[in-house]
């Protein structure tokens, strides 16, 4: 069948929200009032955009800030990405309460503002048989400064669902910044280029960053290894490979701690997920290459490198600490090197509103 999106609709029972009665520049929840839950819960009915091939059924929630919400593997007729009838909040995040389930996309270490509320969408259906179906998402972002947008697609008989983002700074005042992709506890395999996904950082006034991962969908938790044929899996012991379609004679070399390496032939059937037992070989598995037949490259997964500190990024000089908003210094109060003259902001901000003990605290802090 041709790639196709359509509108469709779910019925989700979901914790129900209050909302804070009033709702300060200064809070990180700002323009959004922050959240607590209620304690009960209501069942809503929800407007989903589905994307579908012959293969996987993608269920997107533009409702609920524009959240991958399920995904389905046609072939074997089990979820891949579990849907679930109840929308669990949990307490975290700038609004007090947010949602974790789902694949979303963000430009902090947290969900965006507006996860909980609904984006603005456009359906993209193929413009003949044989093109990618789409759907393009986007939200102003709020009170954050940056606004997103995110094209989703899949193309005809595809397993993997191509993702386009897109973050832009609205505002003159330099942004903090880091691009994430948040996922379930479920296997999801994310693939991209090194350094596609930035890490702590800034966006300069009217910079857009744009970036491409691939979302593949597995069979089992956690995959950490994405091969030509498909996404795979390497513990010290272990060795799962879920592959799209069938492979015959296919090389696989291994590496072990202390460099000696194994080799041996394997046959793969699509969407049938092949386990290896390593614990044999006697120690730890490090690292893995995967040819086929004719000897071409199919997949290579390296020895792990050492958890590195990820470096902080230097404040851009542009920054005058006067000219930002009351959410932009409490994140920029997160960076030790400011943190002193951010206070000092603080307290003179608190004294022009008379807020005087406020002020006094603030200095302290900063002494």
């Amino acid at each position: 069948m041709k790639t196709q999106v359509y509108e469709d609709a779910l019925d989700l029972e979901i914790d129900l929200l209050d909302a804070a009665d009033t709702v300060r520049r200064g809070d990180p929840s700002y323009p959004y009032p922050t959240l607590v839950k209620r304690g009960d819960t209501e069942t809503r009915r929800f407007r989903t955009i589905v994307l579908e091939n012959s293969v996987l059924k993608v269920t997107i929630l533009p409702g609920l800030g524009g959240r991958i919400h399920a995904i389905f593997d046609k072939i074997k007729g089990h979820d891949l990405l579990t849907p679930s009838t109840v929308i669990r909040l949990v307490e975290g995040g700038a609004r007090g309460v947010e949602c974790i389930q789902g694949v979303r996309f963000s430009h902090q270490s947290s969900a965006r503002l507006d996860d909980l509320g609904g984006v603005e969408s456009r359906l993209l259906p193929p413009d003949e048989d044989g093109d990618p179906a789409g759907v393009c998402l986007f939200s102003l972002g709020g009170g954050s400064g940056i606004s997103t947008q995110i094209r989703l697609s899949l193309a005809a008989d595809s397993w993997v669902i191509r993702c386009e983002i897109s973050h832009q700074n609205r505002i003159l005042g330099c942004l903090p910044y880091q691009s994430r992709v948040l996922l379930p506890a479920q296997g999801i395999a994310v693939d991209c280029e090194p350094g596609t996904l930035r890490e702590a950082g800034w966006l300069m006034p009217r910079q857009v960053d744009e970036y491409l991962v691939h979302l593949i969908p597995a069979q089992f938790e956690t995959p950490n290894w994405i091969t030509k044929i498909g996404p795979a899996k390497l513990e010290l012991t272990q060795l799962l490979i879920d592959p799209f379609d069938h492979h015959a004679g296919l090389n696989l070399t291994l590496q072990t701690a202390s460099g000696n390496s194994f080799e041996t032939k394997i046959d793969l059937v699509g969407r049938e997920v092949l386990k290896l037992d390593l614990s044999s070989i006697g120690e730890p598995v490090v690292a893995a290459r995967l040819r086929g037949a004719d000897g071409q490259i199919l997949g290579q997964r390296l020895p792990d490198e050492p958890v590195k500190a990820i470096p902080r990024a230097p404040i851009p000089a542009e920054i005058l600490v006067g000219d930002l908003s009351g959410s932009e210094l409490n994140r920029l109060a997160a960076d030790p090197v400011w943190r002193g003259a951010v206070l000092v902001e603080q307290a003179a901000r608190s004294c022009t509103k008379g807020e005087f003990l406020l002020a006094d605290r603030a200095l302290e802090q900063s002494l």
